[in-house]
């Protein structure tokens, strides 16, 4: 393994951070917060990460993140982050393994597929599980609604 890491050049001038220092502790702080279970936290130190970058473009893991932590909350704007994050990059997993069994409880059909092949295309191991919590989503609001 140490072979991987083996300086190729040598490390000339000054090393310079490439994000600023406060996105990336905020951004720690918020990844900790949200593992937790501390929702609120989470988004209140990611949503600082994300002013820490300036003018700089958003990370669309960092949207992502924050639209998870809106969501575990029941804030419906966490769908607003997780659809920015995927018009910033449109192959941020996270976005479209959350948007697939969302979209699928909500009734839209088409929307779903479109996310359920960026799983399957992203990550085919995982498409059995999330197929499976989606169809348990959708069973639990038949139930509850008595649909």
């Amino acid at each position: 393994l140490a072979a991987a890491f083996k300086r190729v050049h040598p490390v000339e001038g000054v090393i310079t951070p490439t994000y600023p220092l406060d996105f990336v502790e905020y951004y720690k702080k918020g990844q900790d917060a949200l593992v937790a279970g501390d929702n609120p936290a989470a988004t209140a130190a990611l949503t600082k990460s994300l002013a820490a970058l300036g003018n700089r473009p958003p990370w669309p893991e960092l949207l992502w993140a924050i639209g998870t932590s809106l969501m575990n909350q029941k804030n419906p704007r966490g769908i607003e982050y997780w659809d920015q994050a995927l018009a910033l990059d449109s192959l941020t997993f996270g976005a479209h393994k959350d948007l697939y069994p969302f979209e699928l409880v909500a009734g839209n059909d088409a929307k779903a597929a479109i996310h359920r092949s960026f799983v399957q295309r992203l990550a085919p191991w995982y498409l059995g599980r999330l197929d499976s919590l989606a169809m348990q989503m959708v069973e639990r609001k038949r139930q509850a609604t008595g649909q």
